[in-house]
């Protein structure tokens, strides 16, 4: 899955095989060729396992992931690019409890 911001200077993308969110900015310098350049900056996040589904608040501050594998939510600082915090979904799949936990990442 990825998003690009309105102005196409931002982009996330969730990785599910390896349990990460990445962050891509648009950055001056380092392009080849001629006429203005620009480079993209990559920062990878760890989430949570099967990290997939992912959306951003309606302010564009946080970015909410989904992380099937392990039943959690993770909640991201976009411009910070890290964790704020991590949640257990309430939803039980079979053989799970229902309970929730949250798991402040200071």
């Amino acid at each position: 899955m990825v998003w690009v911001t309105v102005d196409q200077k931002r982009l996330i993308t969730s990785n599910v095989a390896s349990a990460t969110m990445t962050i891509i900015e648009k950055s001056a310098g380092g392009g080849r060729g001629r006429g203005p350049q620009s480079d993209w900056a990559e920062t990878i996040v760890a989430v949570g396992r099967g990290a997939e589904g992912f959306d951003v608040s309606p302010d564009g501050k946080e970015i909410w992931a989904a992380n099937a594998q392990d039943g959690t939510i993770s909640i991201l600082d976009f411009a910070g690019k890290n964790i704020l915090t991590r949640a257990r979904s309430r939803m039980a799949w079979p053989g799970q409890s229902g309970s929730s936990y949250s798991e402040n990442a200071a």
